[in-house]
């Protein structure tokens, strides 16, 4: 029997209590993340033999180091082995899972847990949310994969939590690397005597952008554009910008003349399709002073 949590329902109410309650039975156990995950109960049939279908994701040195005492939690008293422990149900988050037994000789409960909960992990999650952005996928696309792996995969709720939460970190990254990249191109500059009167460093600098809808020359109707501007010496990204003409929520809401809802909204361009590219290179020239303390004096264009 496999039953998901609802917030409407008693009987999914009295199952999330029974989670809590699990969870909460061995304080210093190694839980599952904390993070706002769909949890989801798989229980045994006990009128016949348990099973536990499909694949499963899991680290491989964390579980060999959990099968090591698992199944010998009284030798001395009962001589419990791994052989007299019986699969009760399967506790699952999104991809992270605990398998949860039961000793049929003193009855102890006792548990497998799919990966450890560390800070400096990247649970299977967070890292699936991550290879599809960093593919072009996205959750329809995980979905379909998992489904032909026979594997459970994360709620499309818990999936674009994970995203956004995502995004704030790759973006945050983002600067900070091209913080690196200009400081190296500044160094550079400076070692070559590229410098104005004032001690500024000149950069050459490489830009090209591109539309999210190909144009062939001639027709230039696609709802997103981007450029970047590249450091000529050192071939890293020193400045990175988009263009979006399209917001589907803001649309929605214009559409049934409804008020917008609060979202994050990224339309940022109300102007042609084939101007994103020069307006995002002109504003990258516009603050290589306030930003970074350069000056963009020679353009390659691509």
């Amino acid at each position: 029997m496999e039953t998901s949590f609802q917030d409407n329902s008693s009987d999914s109410q009295s199952k999330k209590e029974e989670v809590e309650s699990i969870t909460s039975q061995n304080s210093n156990d190694n839980e599952l993340l904390d993070l706002p995950y769909d949890t989801e109960i798989v229980e045994s049939d006990h009128a016949v033999s348990a099973t536990i279908e499909g694949r499963r994701i899991f680290d491989v040195a964390f579980l060999v180091e959990q099968l090591k005492t698992f199944g010998h939690h009284s030798e001395g008293l009962f001589g419990c082995s791994g052989n007299n422990m019986s699969f009760q149900k399967e506790i699952r988050r999104g991809s992270c899972f605990e398998l949860v037994f039961k000793c049929d000789m003193c009855h102890k409960v006792e548990k497998l847990f799919s990966e450890p909960k560390d800070e400096s992990y990247m649970d299977v999650n967070t890292a699936t949310v991550l290879g599809n952005t960093c593919t072009g996928q996205s959750f329809s696309q995980m979905e379909e994969r998992y489904a032909v792996l026979n594997m459970p995969s994360m709620s499309s709720k818990t999936y674009f939590k994970i995203e956004e939460r995502l995004q704030k970190v790759i973006g945050e990254r983002a600067l900070e690397e091209m913080k690196e990249a200009i400081d190296e191109e500044k160094q550079l500059a400076i070692k070559r005597g590229d410098v104005d009167e004032n001690g500024v460093p000149l950069l050459t600098v490489v830009a090209d952008g591109s539309w999210a809808k190909r144009s062939y020359k001639c027709n230039y109707s696609s709802l997103s554009g981007m450029a970047s501007i590249i450091g000529f010496h050192t071939g890293k990204v020193l400045f990175i910008g988009v263009r979006n003409i399209f917001c589907l929520l803001c649309t929605l809401a214009e559409k049934r003349q409804i008020d917008t809802p609060t979202h994050t909204c990224f339309k940022n361009w109300s102007g042609s399709p084939n101007a994103m590219e020069s307006d995002i290179i002109v504003g990258g020239f516009q603050q290589s002073i306030p930003m970074h303390g350069a000056k963009y004096i020679r353009l390659i264009g691509l």
